[in-house]
């Protein structure tokens, strides 16, 4: 290649000294007329910036964009988008960038409070050619996530659903729908069990991890878990280690106990063994007989690498409602079920019950409507544009392109997935080009409220990172281990986190500042 490079360049040389022109392949790139594009592949591959690119270059005349995929960690570019140094006009990676908002930098002699470009009027611009502008057609969590004292330096730039995916070749028509509650979960699953391996995981990168938490949500509403983040203890307390005493934590751990206690019997024993790529392919191929598999929207792109469409029926399935809020609620399982079906659509008439908490039947179903519409979600795939850009209005027009809906449709039609922004998938023109599986995750996408599953974000954007003694994978482990030595039940998990917690709370105060 380097040889190659040497004689094509010997090339140019010769033709520029007897013609005075160089061919059109030896041209130097401009970068003044480049757009400079960083991305990581977060698992969602980087060909869907390829339609983008050709329509920005078709209506940008002289202009070129530059895509370069990331190779090393995403924090290692984060490290370079701060340095105030960076050719790189948009990044697009997979990190928390809340914590850098505030640090003030030098780059090319000018001093700026913030090294990230504020974006809050591209925000607030209505789209060319549409009725909405970026906020008002972001998904409100996202627009929350993404909104920093009242300013906007960051756009998601995908929508990374996780949860429960099923091979629909496996499901007999005899299992009827797919469980409601928790407990109907495990009943279902100790039902099949003897014939049928109800999922395989990777203990070693565990995706459990990533979505269990959902059932702390359900449990605990919105609302209290909003206030979780934001550091408030459930008595009302801010910044005090009784965050970590938080019951609906401890409802999540015990479904997550349960699920991958090794004596149960519901994981394949190739879980034990396995990396996450092989357990997936373990998945996919059927073979095995395995019905489930915990994993995130971004199979789809694999799945394409390896598998015809026609070998392949998988979907996501709504995650089941933890049994422990029927408790708090003051129903039983049955009822909290009847109730899902209710709300589902299942059952056209609401059921008859009775709280026996004092509730009235208004606040019950709103309860359970509101557990019922979580979905998991990475709200770290970030698109952002250094404030020492020299191409800033550029780059703000390429992030407004991918933004509208047009741009939208071009994501779709590579990769299947889009930004958490509203689109009509029905009356689109992209429907046509994309698979079932897509079509039905985003249809549950668009149904749903999301919740964040990443720990490593920040109260409310302070400097006080989330200190969980509960590192990704631990707490599967424990509950995994074979031997009693080794094992852990969630109430030890997590005591013991809080105890870890309370012991250095005054060292991670005065770390985050606020002491």
């Amino acid at each position: 290649m380097k040889k190659s490079t040497r004689i094509l360049s010997g090339i140019c040389a010769l033709a520029m000294l007897f013609t005075g022109f160089a061919f059109t392949g030896c041209s130097k790139e401009d970068p003044s007329k480049t757009l400079y594009i960083d991305i990581g592949n977060a698992g969602y591959g980087i060909q869907w910036l390829d339609p983008l690119k050709e329509t920005f270059e078709a209506e940008h005349e002289g202009y070129k964009v530059k895509i370069s995929s990331i190779t090393k960690g995403d924090n290692e570019y984060l490290d370079k988008a701060t340095s105030g140094s960076a050719e790189t006009d948009i990044f697009f990676i997979e990190t928390n960038v809340a914590a850098r908002f505030d640090m003030p930098i030098t780059a090319n002699g000018v001093k700026y409070d913030s090294a990230f470009e504020d974006l809050t009027t591209l925000y607030n611009t209505k789209l060319p050619n549409e009725y909405k502008t970026i906020a008002e057609k972001m998904e409100s969590t996202y627009l929350a996530f993404n909104t920093h004292n009242g300013k906007n330096y960051t756009i998601p730039w995908v929508t990374s659903m996780q949860g429960i995916l099923v091979n629909k070749k496996i499901w007999k028509a005899e299992w009827g729908k797919f469980p409601n509650t928790t407990d109907e979960f495990f009943d279902f699953m100790d039902s099949i069990k003897s014939s049928t391996t109800p999922f395989i995981y990777s203990l070693a990168d565990s995706y459990w991890e990533d979505i269990y938490d959902i059932w702390a949500y359900q449990y605990n509403g919105k609302a209290e878990m909003d206030n979780y983040w934001q550091g408030y203890d459930e008595e009302g307390k801010r910044y005090t280690p009784e965050l970590f005493l938080n019951d609906g934590v401890l409802e999540a751990l015990k479904v997550l106990d349960k699920l991958v206690k090794k004596s149960n019997g519901y994981a394949s024993s190739l879980s034990y063994s396995l990396s996450f790529t092989s357990v997936q392919n373990k998945f996919l191929e059927g073979d095995d007989n395995i019905l489930m598999c915990p994993t995130g929207a971004w199979i789809e792109r694999e799945m394409e690498a390896n598998y015809a469409p026609e070998e392949l029926d998988v979907e996501f399935v709504k995650m089941p409602v933890i049994s422990a809020l029927g408790t708090k609620l003051g129903l039983t399982d049955t009822e909290l079920s009847q109730i899902i079906d209710y709300i589902d659509g299942e059952s056209a008439t609401m059921p008859t019950f009775a709280s026996t908490k004092g509730l009235t039947n208004e606040q019950v179903i709103e309860r359970v409507r509101e557990a019922r519409s979580f979905v998991v979600s990475n709200n770290l795939h970030a698109a952002f544009i250094p404030v020492y850009s020299t191409k800033k209005d550029l780059a703000k027009e390429f992030l407004q392109l991918m933004c509208s809906d047009r741009g939208i449709e071009m994501m779709l039609s590579v990769n299947g997935c889009k930004p958490p922004l509203e689109f009509d998938i029905e009356s689109s023109n992209v429907k046509s080009q994309m698979s079932d599986f897509a079509i039905s995750t985003q249809k549950m996408i668009e149904s749903s409220r999301f919740y964040f599953s990443k720990k490593d974000v920040f109260f409310n954007r302070n400097n006080l990172t989330y200190v969980n003694n509960i590192p990704a994978g631990t707490a599967t482990k424990a509950f995994a281990a074979e031997n009693n030595k080794d094992y852990q039940d969630a109430q030890t998990v997590w005591s013991n986190n809080y105890t870890f917690v309370e012991s250095r709370w005054s060292n991670f105060m005065r770390t985050a500042g606020l002491s």
